[in-house]
């Protein structure tokens, strides 16, 4: 439920946290569509009546933050009384012919740009002039709001299931916003969760559980909280050209691939689709840096690989259900098949260890601690001494989609910076594609489109890889004796 005067919890409020002038904290997306069978019928206008028709199902998208004086208690979410959709819903057209360049170029400013923290976090910017008819939407939530999974969730307010879904939109519902808290009450609300929470807390907790239950949920998480140490807390990383202090503008590469492909991969070589896709994401970033002149030699980088904890009752709820994990990916020139096994070992000992369990339960613990505390603990775990590069996999909906008759054929993400990141790695399945978004500072990484061709090379190592496994097998089964040892 999103109700008035929800409190943000202590993982949405550490992306408030660390937000700075050049670390804009919103998570975007850019969704190119087919052109509509009636292309009067995609239009800012008909896409605000889209929305408008359907905010009642997410009563977040009205509400804007309040902030506590003196910065007692976290932010809490209230209706906003001067809500006005024409500043979320807006128009945007890119310049004649409408290339994929000229649109590449457009999302970069709009992801430059910050979210006015005095109006709800979001903006959907709907793009016209794009060659072959097609038609676009440019879409960001600050990441206080959602996390990747119930980024997906949000699709509801743009999103149908057939293309004749939209022809006739209902009247908006009505609505009428609660009245915003006071100043005092803000601060009352604040002291009485700092005294009251941490104690109805406990209690839920053992009143929910046997002794048995929690005597080995303990020790689970207790072997999760020293991989956790160990992994994310084991001293800084080694510096690469992929982390430098970000600036304030970005740069959007995007590539494409069929989740058939990646799904053949995974089976041959038995490992999941996410260890395909680190095992890809490592290569590239490696043939990257070689491409820029440095040395990869031997080398990994840490990757932290964000875990969803989202409970199965908890799929429409927006705000933050995710733990991180840490993976050293191989980066170095090696065999496809062995780096693959490296990424695929290190998940497994993740799992295996609760990490992200322990995680989860480490950042709950702050919940407990005043805002001050939570700002400082919220700096240090998004430093980007911690790891070097961020990369997360978000599975969608296998099936068509449609924005106002329009097939939904991409839907690359964008994924913010953290301190000392230039480059961040995101991954959206959606009807039978997987959309790849490199996320990269405008300077520091000025050729950053590179870096989807690259991509392609390393899935093409790994594909060849995959035949010459298939016809080892099959030899093998036909000849069961030519593969044992004299």
């Amino acid at each position: 439920m999103q109700r008035h005067g929800d409190r943000l919890g202590p993982l949405d409020a550490a992306f408030l946290h660390v937000e700075t002038a050049t670390r804009h904290m919103h998570v975007g997306a850019l969704l190119l569509c087919d052109p509509p069978a009636a292309p009067e019928a995609f239009s800012v206008e008909r896409v605000r009546h889209l929305v408008a028709s359907r905010l009642h199902l997410f009563p977040r998208f009205r509400q804007r933050l309040a902030f506590p004086p003196g910065g007692v208690g976290n932010p809490v979410w209230v209706d906003d009384v001067t809500f006005d959709l024409t500043r979320h819903v807006r128009p945007a057209t890119v310049s004649a012919p409408g290339t994929a360049e000229a649109l590449h170029d457009l999302a970069n400013r709009i992801f430059s740009q910050p979210l006015d923290r005095r109006r709800p976090l979001w903006e959907f910017h709907v793009v016209d002039g794009l060659a072959d008819g097609r038609v676009a939407v440019v879409a960001k939530t600050h990441h206080s709001m959602v996390d990747g999974v119930s980024g997906m969730e949000v699709g509801a307010l743009l999103f149908d299931p057939g293309p004749d879904s939209s022809t006739t939109l209902p009247a908006p519902q009505p609505w009428e916003p609660q009245p915003a808290p006071s100043e005092q009450e803000l601060v009352a609300a604040g002291l009485d969760e700092l005294v009251r929470q941490p104690l109805e807390g406990l209690g839920r907790r053992l009143q929910s559980a046997s002794p048995g239950e929690v005597v080995g949920r303990a020790a689970e998480l207790g072997q999760g909280a020293v991989s956790f140490l160990r992994q994310g807390l084991a001293g800084r990383v080694s510096r690469t050209l992929i982390n430098q202090e970000p600036g304030a503008r970005r740069r959007l590469a995007v590539e494409q691939v069929d989740l058939d492909d990646l799904r053949h991969l995974k089976g041959v070589f038995e490992t999941t689709l996410n260890d395909v896709l680190l095992a890809a994401v490592g290569d590239t970033i490696g043939r990257y840096l070689r491409h820029r002149g440095a040395s990869t030699r031997g080398r990994s980088l840490r990757a932290v690989i964000p875990v969803s904890t989202r409970a199965v009752d908890e799929g429409d709820d927006l705000g933050n259900r995710v733990a991180n994990v840490f993976v050293d990916l191989p980066i170095d020139e090696m065999d496809p098949v062995e780096r693959l096994r490296r990424c695929s070992q290190q998940m497994d000992r993740a799992k295996s260890e609760h990490a992200a369990d322990a995680a989860d339960t480490f950042l709950g613990l702050t919940r407990f601690a005043p805002p001050a505390l939570q700002a400082v603990g919220a700096r240090l775990a998004f430093g980007g001494h911690l790891y070097n590069v961020i990369v997360t996999n978000v599975p969608g909906p296998q099936m068509p989609l449609y924005c106002l008759g329009a097939r939904v054929v991409g839907a690359y993400p964008l994924v913010p910076l953290a301190a000392g990141q230039s480059l961040a790695v995101g991954a959206v399945s959606l009807d039978g594609r997987v959309n790849i978004g490199f996320t990269a500072d405008h300077d520091a990484l000025p050729d950053a489109d590179v870096l989807g061709g690259m991509l392609l090379q390393s899935l093409e190592e790994l594909r060849r890889s995959a035949e010459a496994e298939a016809e080892r097998k099959a030899r093998s089964h036909r000849h069961p004796d030519s593969e044992a040892a004299p």
